[in-house]
């Protein structure tokens, strides 16, 4: 298994407090769903190890280069990323599903629409932040 590189996290922010809490609640996790979104990525290098195995099975003990990476987005922000689509094409459903229900765009992606949902569909269902509407407009249910 290869080793993880920890990627050093932004200090956590100062947060206004009730009165009376304690200390630690002062400061918020940049992970919290309070604090905004994550994406990650985990990219795995599959054709090198191929190339080098013998009648179908890899060497022993050859494992697959692997890249693990983690964004973090504001909340309130731009919930943008760069696309992975030009490295790999097979990243093209996962992006669009990411942004149909999450509301993260993917910049560069050549088909930024939606998958799952009605293209005209308000909000992202999976976000914290959704609120489900009261009644749904039935169509062709007859």
């Amino acid at each position: 298994m290869p080793e993880e590189t920890p990627i050093p996290s932004p200090e956590p922010s100062p947060q206004a407090t009730p009165a009376g809490a304690p200390e630690e609640m002062a400061l918020q996790s940049p992970a919290s769903p309070a604090a905004g979104a994550v994406g990650f990525y985990h990219l795995v290098k599959l054709a090198d190890l191929a190339n080098r195995s013998t009648a179908g099975a890899p060497p022993a003990g050859a494992a697959p280069e692997e890249v693990r990476l983690k964004v973090f987005l504001e909340r309130d922000g731009d919930l943008t990323i760069p696309t992975l689509y030009g490295l790999f094409r097979g990243a093209d459903w996962q992006e669009r599903e990411t942004f149909d229900m999450y509301g993260i765009r993917f910049e560069g992606h050549p088909h930024p629409k939606r998958l799952l949902m009605p293209e005209d569909w308000k909000g992202y269902p999976l976000r914290k932040d959704y609120v489900q509407p009261d009644f749904y407009e039935m169509q062709d249910a007859y």
